[in-house]
Parts: C-alpha cells; sequence; structure tokens
C-alpha cells in the first residue's frame, strides 16, 4: 500500500482540531503556525486586540486574513526583528522561548 506523503496544509486542514485542542486552555492566546519565510500557515486564537490593524494594507487580525502572508508583511519590522533569531533556532530543533512585543502588548512566544 502506498502511502502519500501529505502537504503542510492538508496536514493542517486534517488535523485542525488536534491544533484547536493545544490552544483550548489559553483564552487568549494565538496559535500561529509559519514555514521557514515566516509565512503563516495556519492562525487561531483570540489573543489580538479587537479591531486592530497590521501592515500597511492595515489587515484585521482576523486569523483568515492572516494566513498566506509573511510576518514581514503583517506586523512591524521589531516585532519581525525580535521573531526571527528565535525562529531559526526553533527551525534548527531547539526549543525556544522568548517575549515579543506587538500592539502595546507583550506575547510570550513558544516554539
Amino acid at each position: 500500500m502506498a502511502v502519500r506523503d501529505r502537504s503542510v496544509r492538508e496536514a493542517l486542514q486534517a488535523d485542525g482540531w488536534l491544533l484547536h485542542g493545544v490552544l483550548r486552555p489559553f483564552l487568549h492566546g494565538v496559535l500561529t503556525i509559519v514555514d521557514r519565510d515566516l509565512r503563516c500557515l495556519y492562525v487561531a486564537g483570540t489573543g489580538y486586540p479587537d479591531g486592530a490593524t497590521i501592515g500597511p494594507c492595515r489587515k484585521g487580525l482576523a486569523p483568515d486574513l492572516l494566513i498566506g502572508h509573511r510576518l514581514d508583511e503583517l506586523f512591524p519590522d521589531e516585532v519581525v526583528d525580535c521573531v526571527r533569531p528565535f525562529s531559526a533556532r526553533a527551525f534548527a530543533g531547539e526549543t525556544v522561548t522568548f517575549t515579543a512585543p506587538a500592539f502595546g502588548r507583550e506575547y510570550t512566544v513558544q516554539a
């Protein structure tokens, strides 16, 4: 029996229930999955402020509007500059925890 490898997008769609389960204990949290280019593949949660907009396009922070966009298209440079080195470490296999400022708040990020 041949097993077809699923794309990341297919896996996220098929296993979305699991990701929502991970997010459930964090009432005001955000779960974001990005690729190596820091492009949002999956975003869920209620942790962004209501009515906040991001990026030069002034996109709202609804998760479905973030998917498919790179962080540097959405967030201020200081946020991306903070996230980038930790993301590189996470993609290298290291578990990292750091704080990222955004929208007048500080978000604890675990990757």
